[in-house]
């Protein structure tokens, strides 16, 4: 049985496409494939995975925005992410040299919904900048090529396509996977990139701050991966209800709060359904 939060859900992914790590290097370029290690795989759980990437790790980039984001008012996140990037030295050229990170960018199907826009113009003069924006996939890419590096995006683009069948993530192909997410929280889920400048011109939330506990039936993300990411594009939620499931938390609540109850009928929690899948193979908790 395998459980994985966040990117563990994608290298949980790529282990059941049955790419092998050979001699301790991990590398997207693989050099062997072996899809019997899937006879060695039973239950496999997910929360909180970006399955088809999130816009939050371009702005991580970019911006000093590790912890919190440009709306909040989080003053314990705006203080970690300041200390951080003053006192921590982690710096953009630091942080964008990580293929992890690159990793979990935007798919070419999330670009695909076109909720990710790329400057193509640079500024015409010093008085007024030119906006041409482009949603194509090609444009998205040159620009993620500036702000990490081409070797680092060409490796990252491997790594979202090997764990990808037919379309869509190669575990929604499978009868034993579970996937558990986070709603209910304002998630950075579309943005505006400068392909000149290298920066992002601006960002935009799927829920902002006066609306969250007025529509707190509204699905948005869990204040890192959209809901739409979460979800594999939306097709998650259709699925039969034994194998997915939602709960207002945060991204990292997915794991620190799992032993929370949250649903109030029958106080079911994130721990209580992880144990009821491994034991009996379906979720106790109903969306």
């Amino acid at each position: 049985d395998l459980i994985g939060h966040s990117m563990g859900g994608l290298l949980i992914s790529s282990l059941y496409a049955g790419h092998i790590v050979v001699d301790g290097i991990a590398d997207p370029l693989f050099t062997r494939r072996d899809l019997s290690i899937r006879s060695k795989i039973d239950k496999i759980i997910t929360l909180g995975t970006p399955y088809e990437g999130a816009p939050k790790l371009i702005d991580a980039v970019i911006n000093d925005h590790m912890f919190s984001s440009d709306v909040e008012l989080d003053i314990k996140a705006n203080l970690s992410d300041f200390f951080l990037a003053a006192f921590g030295k982690l710096s953009k050229r630091i942080k964008s040299s990580f293929r992890g990170v690159a990793e979990l960018i935007p798919t070419e199907k999330y670009v695909g919904t076109r909720h990710v826009h790329v400057n193509t113009l640079s500024s015409a003069s010093s008085r007024k900048a030119v906006f041409d924006y482009s949603t194509d996939y090609t444009d998205y890419i040159t620009c993620c090529k500036k702000i990490f590096s081409e070797e680092i995006i060409e490796k990252a683009i491997l790594f979202q396509n090997a764990i990808r069948e037919n379309g869509r993530n190669i575990l929604f192909g499978y009868p034993k996977a579970f996937f558990i997410i986070g709603t209910g929280y304002p998630t950075l889920h579309e943005i505006y990139l400068d392909n000149g400048r290298e920066k992002l011109q601006y960002t935009c939330y799927d829920k902002d701050f006066r609306s969250l506990y007025i529509e707190s039936e509204e699905k948005c993300g869990d204040g890192t991966v959209p809901y739409l990411s979460s979800t594999m594009g939306g097709i998650l939620p259709s699925m039969a209800k034994e194998r997915f499931c939602s709960y207002p938390v945060r991204h990292v609540e997915l794991c620190s709060y799992s032993n929370f109850h949250y649903i109030r009928k029958d106080r079911v929690s994130i721990l209580d359904n992880i144990v009821n899948i491994l034991l009996y193979g379906s979720m106790l908790a109903h969306d």
